[in-house]
C-alpha cells in the first residue's frame, strides 16, 4: 500500500481489513492494490482526510464538489476518513437525484455533534424542492433537508457526516389510510380518529405535519411514528347528524395528501 506498513486482519464474513498507522499517511490520495499471488484483484487511489480532536478545518473533495465541515468536540480521538463517489442510477429508480451519491467513511465512527454537509451542484431543475438524502445499500432513503444557496451552487445540510449522500427531490406525497370513523357510519357517540400515515422518502417529521379537521374545528392529533399511526379524539360532544372529517399529512419536502370522511351521529 503505496509502500506504508499495513497489517491485514481477515474478517470472519470472508472479508479483510486492513490497519494503517495514522502518522504515516500525509496526502489526500494512497493507491491500493490488492494482489493475490501475482493477480490483482482490486486497484483504487483512495481518497483520504485527517481530523485531529478539536479539529474543525473543512475537507474538501472531488474538485470541491464534496465538503465537511466538523463542529468543535465532534471526536474523541484522531481519524482517517475515507470519501467515493457512486453511481445513483438504482436509487433514481424511486426518486429523481441530482450528480452523484458521495460516500464518506468509516461509518462506525462515534460522532457527538452534527458536521456541516455540502454538496455542489452545476445547476439545479427549475421544478421540486432539491434537498440532501442519506441513502445505504438496500437504496432506501432518510430525508436531511438543507439550505440551498442557488448563488454559490451548493446545498448544506447539519448531519452525521458519515454515509452516502445525494441530492434528491421527493414529489411523492405521504399515503393516509382511514381506519375510524367508517364513511356513511352512523355512530351513537364520538368516533375515535385513528389513521395511518407513511412516507417513504422524505417522511413526515413532526405531528405539526398532520391535520385533523372535524366540521371545520382542529382536533389535536396523538401520532406515533414507529406504528405510523395518528390517534385523535373529539372531546366535545357533537350534535347528531352528518359530519365531515377532514385529514391532511405534508412530508418533510412539502408534498401534502388529504382526505375526507364523511359520518353521522345520533
Amino acid at each position: 500500500i503505496a509502500g506504508t506498513p499495513a497489517e491485514i486482519n481477515r474478517l470472519p464474513d470472508g472479508m479483510a481489513e486492513v490497519a494503517l498507522d495514522y502518522k504515516n499517511i500525509n496526502t489526500q490520495k494512497l493507491p491500493v492494490t490488492v494482489v493475490n499471488h501475482t493477480d490483482t484483484i482490486w486497484s483504487e487511489d483512495l481518497v483520504l482526510g485527517k481530523w485531529a480532536p478539536g479539529e474543525t478545518t473543512t475537507l474538501s473533495w472531488f474538485d470541491s464538489s464534496f465538503s465537511v465541515t466538523p463542529a468543535r468536540g465532534s471526536f474523541l480521538d484522531s481519524i482517517i476518513v475515507c470519501a467515493d463517489t457512486t453511481s445513483t442510477d438504482s436509487i433514481s429508480k424511486k426518486i429523481a437525484t441530482l450528480g452523484k451519491a458521495y460516500t464518506l467513511l468509516p461509518r462506525n465512527i462515534p460522532v457527538f455533534r452534527s458536521s456541516t454537509v455540502k454538496i455542489s451542484y452545476d445547476s439545479l431543475p427549475s421544478w421540486g424542492n432539491w434537498q440532501l438524502f442519506k441513502t445505504n445499500g438496500s437504496n432506501s432513503l432518510s430525508y436531511i433537508g438543507g439550505i440551498n444557496d442557488s448563488i454559490n451552487r451548493c446545498i448544506t445540510a447539519q448531519t452525521n457526516p458519515f454515509g452516502s449522500f445525494i441530492i434528491a427531490c421527493d414529489t411523492i406525497p405521504p399515503v393516509l389510510e382511514v381506519q375510524s370513523p367508517v364513511a356513511t357510519k352512523t355512530y351513537s357517540k364520538n368516533p375515535v380518529i385513528q389513521f395511518s400515515v407513511s412516507d417513504e422518502h422524505s417522511g413526515i417529521g413532526s405531528e405539526e405535519n398532520i391535520s385533523v379537521i372535524v366540521d371545520g374545528e382542529f382536533v389535536l392529533p396523538e401520532w406515533d411514528p414507529e406504528d405510523k399511526l395518528v390517534t385523535a379524539r373529539i372531546y366535545r360532544r357533537l350534535k347528531p347528524g352528518n359530519h365531515t372529517l377532514t385529514i391532511s399529512a405534508k412530508d418533510q419536502s412539502n408534498n401534502i395528501s388529504a382526505t375526507a370522511v364523511y359520518f353521522s351521529t345520533r
